[in-house]
């Protein structure tokens, strides 16, 4: 699934790039109460293993593209549009999804 995160206004941009700054400096641990195992930063082109710390280079071109995995192998995209003020993300698990449009 996929789910538009509007910055409405003047300061759309502004805030959409702090998003971005704001996750990239504290990577989200839990996402919906399941554990957050891996988080790739396609920016810096590094995967963090959050169990104990370790990084490891992704070998892909840059992009500002964050990659979460939960433990349960259930996948998270976070990104911002290109074309509009906004934050896309992208779920891998339709019962994950459910579970999101449930809060």
């Amino acid at each position: 699934g996929v789910l538009d995160v509007y910055m409405e206004g003047i300061d759309g941009s502004a805030r959409l790039r702090r998003v971005m700054e704001n996750l990239r400096r504290a990577p989200l641990t839990t996402f919906a109460g399941r554990s957050v195992a891996d988080v790739t930063d396609h920016k810096e082109r590094m995967t963090l293993r959050l169990s104990d710390g370790t990084k490891t280079p992704t070998g892909m071109e840059a992009s500002n593209v964050l990659y979460y995995t939960l433990e349960n192998g259930d996948k998270i995209v976070v990104r911002p549009s290109g074309t509009e003020p906004k934050v896309k993300f992208y779920f891998g698990s339709f019962a994950f999804l459910m579970i999101i449009l449930s809060l």
